[in-house]
């Protein structure tokens, strides 16, 4: 489990330049690693990657201070961080009209100065560093929301993405550029052209060679509530599989960004959604699953998100963010997952965390479906998503919508 950070400038991330609590100052970038460390997540994935910020005009110097501080945050978190290669600078597009940061790849013109980029920065951050910053950087994403871009253009510059990546540090997975809408047409793509765009990337002849298909792991995000009456992440996950078996590849699957709003009075709600949602990721197969922000954003983003997906609600610059119940929730469970990270399950509702001690249950109606007779007799410490504890008879226990953990008592005083 993991959580998408905005460490550096706003505008690297499709965000107003005068965004508050995004990287704006070095104040509330220390808010946030605190914010991190309160949450116990073991994984970060930041847009830290830009040669927009690091390199703003051709003929100057590489300025990495702010992704060393990222590094260091990271390191100092105790969190893996997967860096995103998110922005290209004004001069190395091919549009003239285009702004100081550039969400895309760059001309053609200039894929030396990319590739060179690109393997500076990971000689600088990989395993082969030596510069003391912190732990090495083991993953590498290319781009986000990439079916903006024609299949072919993407492919070379993966292409050339992995082979700098890979002479640096063989040890590193490049992970592909997330995907928004694997297998699922909608009203905003009436041709489908997103739905599709993974089988025809990986068979687009410029994608061929050697190294096919340059990348260790797929990528997607995943709003769920988007898509009632589906069940969350099955299609998307069923869509990735299917295009993978058809080319003759197996590869890991991580989901980038997932998350659930908090409009009005729906705290609660969003706290259920990411604790069954990535349960539910976990079991049927996704490896990674990453929220989709810490803290609240100013709007909807460039991705059409809104603003209001985070764990924590925006702040003044400087001021330590209200925490939601979402934060709670997820701190509960990530500090379970930490000792238990073993999950199987067991039926609809039902999850089993093993690890360290007795097993763990995080157990909740589902809805015409009550696994009640779960618990059998005797006593239980319960314990809710925001971290109360009590121990009950099993028979007295009462299951709604909302998880609880569960593991089982000695006694009433001794669990």
């Amino acid at each position: 489990m993991g959580v998408n950070t905005r460490f550096g400038p706003p505008e690297s991330y499709g965000l107003a330049p005068d965004s508050p609590g995004a990287g704006t100052t070095k104040a509330d970038r220390q808010i946030d690693l605190e914010l991190i460390r309160q949450l116990g997540v073991p994984l970060i994935r930041d847009a830290g990657m830009s040669w927009a910020v690091i390199q703003p005009e051709s003929k100057r110097r590489y300025d990495f201070s702010f992704s060393d501080e990222l590094v260091r945050r990271a390191h100092s978190a105790q969190a893996e961080l997967l860096m995103v290669f998110a922005s290209v600078p004004q001069w190395a597009t091919a549009d003239p009209a285009s702004t100081a940061i550039h969400l895309g790849v760059p001309s053609r013109d200039h894929n030396a100065a990319f590739s060179t980029f690109v393997r500076t920065f990971v000689d600088r951050y990989g395993h082969r560093h030596t510069g003391g910053i912190g732990q090495p950087v083991p993953a590498y994403q290319f781009l986000q929301n990439i079916q903006q871009i024609p299949p072919a253009e993407y492919a070379y510059w993966l292409k050339l993405f992995h082979a700098a990546v890979k002479a640096s540090d063989r040890t590193a997975l490049v992970v592909l550029g997330d995907l928004t809408s694997p297998g699922m047409a909608t009203a905003e793509q009436p041709e489908n052209n997103h739905a599709s765009y993974f089988d025809r990337l990986l068979a687009d002849p410029e994608l061929q060679g050697d190294g096919y298909p340059y990348f260790d792991v797929v990528a997607f995000r995943s709003y769920p509530r988007r898509y009632p009456g589906r069940p969350a992440f099955d299609d998307k996950l069923a869509h990735v599989r299917q295009v993978l078996a058809d080319h003759n590849l197996d590869l890991p699957v991580w989901v980038t960004a997932y998350g659930s709003d908090s409009e009005a009075d729906q705290e609660g709600r969003q706290a259920q959604d990411l604790i069954k949602w990535a349960l539910h990721g976990r079991a049927i197969g996704i490896d990674r699953l990453y929220l989709h922000s810490l803290r609240d954003e100013p709007a909807t983003d460039t991705q059409g998100t809104p603003g209001n997906y985070g764990v924590v609600r925006r702040a003044e610059t400087g001021k330590s963010p209200e925490r939601k119940t979402a934060f709670r929730a997820c701190q509960t469970l990530f500090q379970r997952l930490a000792r238990q990270p073993r999950l199987t399950p067991r039926a609809s509702g039902v999850y089993m965390l093993t690890g360290e001690g007795d097993p763990t249950y995080v157990i909740w109606k589902v809805h015409d479906y009550d696994p009640s007779a779960f618990l059998i007799s005797g006593w239980w410490e319960v314990q809710s998503l925001t971290g109360q504890r009590v121990v009950r008879q099993g028979s007295e226990v009462k299951l709604t919508d909302q998880p609880i953990l569960i593991r089982r008592a000695r006694s009433p005083f001794i669990y």
